[in-house]
C-alpha cells in the first residue's frame, strides 16, 4: 500500500563555498582615527621691536640721541646675520670710543689754553713779568740735575706748568733759590735743602 505522506526533500549539503570558515575570512579592519596635531597652526606674532629706553644704563652714565638711534636700529634689523650684527655693534663701540678719546683731547687742549691766558693775565706774574719768572723756574728745575728732564717731562703731561698757580709756587720758589745763593752740598743735620723742600720724594 503506497504512502499518501509527501516525501521531504533532502537538505542540501553546504559546501565549503557556500558556507566559509571563519579562517578564511578576512580580518576586520577597524581604522584609527589618527590624534590630533599637538602643533598648532596658529602663526606666531612677531616680537616688539627693541626700544633703547629698555635698557638700564649705570648710573651717571648718558648716550646721546644718535648713537641710541644707531643701536636699536642695528638691534631691530632682521635682515643681518648674528655675525653681521656682531661685527656692526664692534665698529660701533670702536666709533664711540675714538669719539671719546678726541673729545677728551680737545677739552684738555681747551684747559691748557684757559690756563696759559690766566697766568698772562696774573696781576703777580703775567704781562711783563711772565717771562722773567719763566726764566726763573727754568734755572730752578735745571739745577735738579739728572731729573731736570724729567720734572718738565711731568709738567708736559699734565699740564701744571701751565697752571697760574703752580708758576706762583715755582716762582716764588725759584725767587728765594736765587736770593739765597747756591744750596750746600751737605745741609746741617736735620736741615733739608731747598731741593729737598721743593721735592720730598726725591732721594738726598
Amino acid at each position: 500500500m503506497m504512502s499518501t505522506e509527501p516525501e521531504t526533500a533532502p537538505t542540501p549539503t553546504p559546501t565549503m563555498t557556500e558556507s566559509p570558515s571563519l579562517v578564511s575570512q578576512p580580518p576586520e579592519t577597524k581604522t584609527t582615527p589618527e590624534p590630533a596635531s599637538s602643533q598648532s597652526t596658529v602663526p606666531e606674532a612677531a616680537p616688539e621691536p627693541f626700544t633703547f629706553d629698555k635698557l638700564t644704563l649705570p648710573e651717571g652714565f648718558t648716550v646721546d640721541d644718535e648713537t641710541s638711534k644707531s643701536f636699536t636700529d642695528l638691534i631691530n634689523d632682521a635682515s643681518l646675520s648674528p655675525a653681521e650684527k656682531a661685527q656692526k655693534l664692534v665698529d660701533l663701540q670702536v666709533g664711540l670710543a675714538t669719539k671719546s678719546s678726541e673729545s677728551a683731547a680737545a677739552q684738555w687742549v681747551e684747559v691748557q689754553k684757559q690756563w696759559q691766558d690766566q697766568a698772562r693775565a696774573d696781576p703777580v706774574i703775567g704781562g711783563d713779568k711772565l717771562e722773567p719768572a719763566l726764566g726763573a723756574i727754568a734755572k730752578l728745575i735745571d739745577s735738579q740735575g739728572e731729573a731736570a728732564a724729567s720734572i718738565r717731562q711731568v709738567m708736559d703731561l699734565t699740564g701744571a706748568g701751565n697752571h697760574p698757580v703752580m708758576i706762583k709756587f715755582l716762582s716764588k720758589i725759584a725767587s728765594e733759590f736765587s736770593e739765597g745763593g747756591p744750596v750746600p752740598g751737605d745741609p746741617p743735620a736735620g736741615q733739608q735743602s731747598l731741593a729737598q723742600k721743593l721735592f720730598p720724594s726725591m732721594k738726598a
